[in-house]
């Protein structure tokens, strides 16, 4: 009884403000209130908050500082100790908002490492980068310098900063001595990027003679190897990712306790291929479905529901099964492996890889309604130009990847002859009048693939459409940062993975402009003069 009546009140606590007749020490677990009484500084209870909340226990914060004033705490620490409160419980937009605006972190290293580590976990970069660039580290209390370092390089170029901000913190860690797994893992990929190769090479070595078991350093060198076209050895190392911390992200966890696949006979077995990752990698590696039914098992693919139609119409041996990564997975099978191990299994060489001029049709029901909508808002012959010029905003490298909308309302003016389809969600207002949103009708991949098939050219960045439209055989120009995302190489406009895609490259980092100039006042209108219309 007296368990349940304590349960009960402590569960109203939590959703309600504690009425003035009960003490927040009563409600405040007692680790917490030993600390608010013999410290008077948030950062000793930072780890003690972050073990309470992170694991779910929840009591009200607002009693939290209250108490801490009552204590005496100074207005400082008590907004310190709100910021750590509000980022262990989920609440990370409230404590970049305090942490901007009263500068609290700018020389307190504990509290600008907590919210660095929250902007890489939750993908908040470019609040960690505003707040980088508030830091004084000359003058912060318990530096640790490498640590620093290696990541602020990071979210400097993640954040919004430039490749060469990125690579001084590096360069000053690198010079210094001060060498670590997380040093090597953030600044490999980004020395390669921006073409530093006496760097590239020296942080190599420094993974190779130092770190050849890390899971996430190796990981690294897998992507630039891949980026190189090396793709045996980058796909072979590529398979650590299993290994990673962060795999949970990016993979259903349930499944990691379960038999991978490694090559055994599938005869009378059943293989599941794991949809892990983003929508576009399962487009990219679904050109290796028949060549697994070849293998003469049965084949299951789990993937997001929208991507469930096109894949069945083009894929009727698969059985198509719809799951997210968070949902255990009932359906008995005997191996899996992840989609973006497909190559790895088959050995592909950057040359060879399986069914590049398109593998994918549109299932005729979505066909005749998207080819009957836009003869319906657009009857002319004019040209029609497939536009997707921004992903997922919570992914790590979307301030990268991503044109800003104003760039591209900018480039379309001038090309008031032409219809623009845009082939993404979250368009924003305000955009010309050709540019035609249709955004609400796509509900699934068949839709957007429907909707590709009705354009004479797409322009996109780099997300799901432009593996949608490489995968349809659509003519379609990636625009991408100079050197961006293994799967496109190094340098020049063709590509491993698709004919019909050219790759449109930064001349300098972080400069849309001179490309957008380039695609909407030179080639486009080139292209439009020779369809003859």
């Amino acid at each position: 009884m007296v368990g349940d009546l304590l349960s009960r009140i402590w569960n109203f606590a939590s959703r309600r403000r504690v009425p003035d007749s009960v003490s927040p020490e009563n409600i405040l677990p007692s680790a917490i209130i030993d600390l608010l009484q013999h410290d008077g500084h948030a950062t000793a209870l930072r780890l003690t908050l972050r073990d309470l909340l992170v694991k779910g226990q929840s009591f009200p914060i607002p009693d939290l500082l209250n108490t801490a004033s009552r204590l005496g705490w100074s207005d400082n620490e008590v907004q310190k100790l709100a910021a750590y409160a509000e980022f262990f419980s989920g609440q990370a937009a409230l404590a970049y908002r305090r942490l901007i605006e009263t500068g609290l972190a700018r020389r307190d290293y504990p509290l600008f490492m907590t919210a660095c580590v929250q902007c890489y976990l939750h993908d908040r970069l470019a609040e960690g980068y505003t707040l980088l660039q508030m830091f004084e580290p000359d003058a912060a209390d318990e530096l640790d310098l490498g640590e620093f370092l290696a990541y602020a390089g990071y979210i400097a170029f993640a954040g919004g900063g430039t490749a060469a901000e990125a690579c001084g913190y590096f360069d000053r860690a690198l010079d210094l001595g001060l060498i670590s797994p997380l040093l090597l893992v953030n600044a490999y990929p980004i020395y390669v990027e921006s073409g530093q190769h006496v760097r590239e090479e020296q942080v190599r070595q420094l993974i190779h003679h130092h770190y050849p078991e890390d899971p996430e350093a190796v990981y690294a060198v897998a992507t630039v190897e891949l980026s190189r076209d090396y793709y045996p050895e980058g796909f072979r190392l590529a398979e650590v990712r299993y290994r990673m911390p962060e795999a949970p992200r990016s993979l259903n966890p349930t499944l990691l306790h379960r038999p991978r696949w490694q090559g055994e006979p599938l005869s009378g077995k059943r293989l599941l291929v794991h949809g892990e990752q983003g929508l576009g990698d399962i487009v990219m590696m679904s050109r290796y479905l028949p060549m697994l039914n070849d293998l003469g098992g049965q084949i299951l693919l789990d993937c997001r529901a929208e991507a469930a139609p096109l894949l069945r119409h083009n894929f009727p041996d698969c059985a198509i099964i719809e799951t997210d990564l968070r949902t255990p997975i009932q359906i008995p099978f005997d191996f899996w492996t992840g989609i973006m191990s497909l190559p790895f299994h088959f050995s592909t060489r950057a040359g060879e890889v399986p069914a590049t001029q398109g593998y994918l049709s549109t299932p005729p029901e979505q066909k005749g309604y998207w080819r009957h909508r836009v003869r319906e808002i657009s009857p002319g012959s004019g040209p029609k130009i497939g536009l997707a010029w921004s992903g997922n905003p919570s992914h790590r490298a979307d301030l990268r990847r991503s044109i800003p909308f104003h760039k591209i309302v900018d480039s379309l003016v001038s090309l008031p002859a032409m219809d623009f389809f845009a082939l993404q969600t979250r368009v924003p207002a305000g955009g010309p009048a050709h540019l035609i949103d249709l955004s609400d009708e796509l509900i699934t991949l068949a839709d957007t693939a429907a909707l590709i098939d009705e354009m004479d050219l797409v322009i996109t960045v780099d997300t799901s459409i432009v593996h949608l439209a490489g995968a349809l055989g659509k003519m379609t120009w990636l625009l991408l940062p100079s050197r961006y995302e293994w799967r496109w190489g190094l340098s020049g406009e063709g590509n491993n993975w698709y004919d019909s895609v050219r790759v449109l490259r930064q001349r300098i980092s972080g400069d849309w402009d001179d490309l957008l100039a380039e695609v909407f006042g030179e080639r486009l209108p080139l292209f439009v003069e020779s369809l003859g219309r």
